[in-house]
């Protein structure tokens, strides 16, 4: 991943973001696997935008199990549990999935029929849970005639600074199961790059540097500031800090270490900064 050139700004604030990023930049590439590097780590940037509202519904259902427990549960993205889910949802065909299941017992009872697992019957099952999230995704999503006026509702608010983070708290609000958080990554996987998901890794990294205060909405903004500061994307920020956390190459299988970077280069990065900035900063 190669850093784009930007002008460094006079804003001791702003430069030293700029700066924070160009050793993240540096570590990152430094870190990197031989094999994955250049052209191959490139292809971990900038996801493409969704094309089709099946695609839109694939990411959104991703992105529902992203929380907590229910990823080593329900394994959507395992490679061999791919081709069931494609049919169980019905090729990601909004009208198809609620004309076919009606509610979340319906839904439910198809995954007990798929998928061996315990605790059948209990309410809390996270089954049942994602089944919940699932049917709530497809009836805020059928408002949308097509994947071109889905794409025009997002764009309305990236479109206004006062309103980009309104956005994730709107689909919160209307979708069961998606958090913040989650609405940022669902957003940021479909390919709108303004996004970025505060994740733990993320958390932790910016405000251990002093970048954002301890929040998901203050950790979004500084990523989005970082990225317009440095001539990038807020998902490729978001994903540079990421792979340096998680050390987790999973386009190419590989993961380094059981915690990453993540210390090191905070480590690393405060005491840099301190070298630079210390002095000007306490004068």
């Amino acid at each position: 991943m190669e850093k784009k050139l930007v002008s460094w700004s006079g804003d001791l604030r702003i430069q030293r973001m700029q700066y924070i990023y160009s050793l993240a930049v540096n570590y990152l590439n430094d870190r990197t696997p031989e094999n994955i590097r250049g052209a191959e780590l490139k292809r971990y940037y900038d996801v493409e935008r969704v094309k089709t509202m099946n695609d839109v519904m694939r990411v959104l259902f991703g992105s529902l199990q992203n929380r907590k427990q229910l990823p080593n549960v329900i394994g959507y993205h395992r490679a061999e549990r791919k081709s069931k889910f494609d049919e169980i949802f019905m090729g990601y065909c909004v009208s198809k999935i609620l004309t076919a299941y009606k509610d979340t017992d319906g839904l439910y009872e198809r995954f007990c029929d798929c998928f061996d697992f315990r605790n059948k019957e209990k309410p809390n099952n996270l089954w049942r849970q994602y089944s919940q999230f699932v049917v709530s995704a497809c009836k805020y999503m059928a408002r949308f005639k097509d994947v071109d006026e889905f794409i025009r509702f997002v764009e309305s608010y990236i479109s206004d600074e006062r309103l980009i983070d309104r956005l994730p708290e709107d689909l919160k609000r209307g979708i069961k199961g998606l958090g913040f958080a989650l609405a940022c990554d669902f957003l940021k996987e479909s390919g709108f790059n303004d996004y970025a998901k505060p994740d733990t890794h993320t958390i932790e990294i910016f405000t251990a540097l002093e970048l954002a205060e301890d929040n998901e909405q203050a950790v979004v903004r500084a990523i989005r500031e970082m990225a317009v500061e440095t001539g990038e994307t807020a998902f490729n920020v978001d994903r540079t800090f990421w792979l340096i956390a998680s050390g987790d190459y999973f386009l190419h299988g590989k993961k380094i270490g059981r915690a990453g970077g993540k210390d090191e280069f905070i480590k690393i990065t405060r005491e840099a900064c301190e070298r630079l900035y210390g002095a000007k900063r306490n004068t």
